[in-house]
């Protein structure tokens, strides 16, 4: 689960997804290639032509179906302004994490490992609505068949702040507290790594 920047409202931002600056770049660029290129092929079919029966008449109005003129100027142009404008010039990417940013990653081993789905759920629900969080994700170990990555754990928890002074306020935020009073005494083992980049 992932949660960065402000999306349609949400508190905190969007969760779930790329970065906010990304995603509005290609969901603007979309809506932008389809308007124009609606438009630009509803003008362009609106040219006078003789119809089958030698009357002069709007496209639209024949059995040309010039509708298809229409829906290949509209997807040419979303196609354009949506992927291709993104990746002309500077590249738009998502972001990386600031300078002087926290990242505080827990690494939890239960005691009974059936209580991991209530303990993930409780956790983003608890964990999400903190204000000083602003990143947040979770989730199980990866095997990849590599004996140098250490896999004992159940859950790891990964909390992004922007100070020490927003990861103190964290710490003693009534959700963490109650999260932390609730789960801690059914962890087999817990292990924090917190850094700063």
């Amino acid at each position: 689960m992932l949660r960065s920047g402000k999306f349609f409202g949400i508190q905190d931002g969007f969760r779930f997804g790329l970065a906010p600056s990304w995603r509005k770049v290609r969901r603007d660029g979309f809506f932008v290639g389809f308007f124009v290129g609606f438009f630009v092929g509803f003008f362009v079919g609106s040219t006078k032509a003789l119809g089958s029966d030698g009357v002069e008449q709007y496209p639209w109005t024949m059995p040309t179906l010039p509708f298809f003129r229409v829906a290949i100027f509209a997807l040419v142009a979303t196609t354009l302004f949506s992927t291709g404008c993104t990746s002309s010039g500077a590249a738009v990417t998502p972001p990386i994490s600031k300078q002087g940013q926290i990242h505080h990653m827990v690494f939890i081993s239960l005691t009974d490992v059936a209580e991991l789905p209530a303990l993930q759920r409780d956790c983003a629900a608890r964990l999400l609505d903190i204000p000083e969080v602003i990143s947040y994700a979770a989730g199980q170990h990866l095997e990849m068949g590599r004996a140098a990555v250490d896999g004992d754990y159940d859950l790891a928890i990964c909390v992004v702040f922007e100070s020490k002074d927003a990861y103190q306020r964290y710490l003693i935020h009534p959700q963490h507290a109650a999260l932390v009073a609730a789960w801690k005494p059914k962890f087999r083992t817990m292990r924090i790594f917190d850094f700063c980049g």
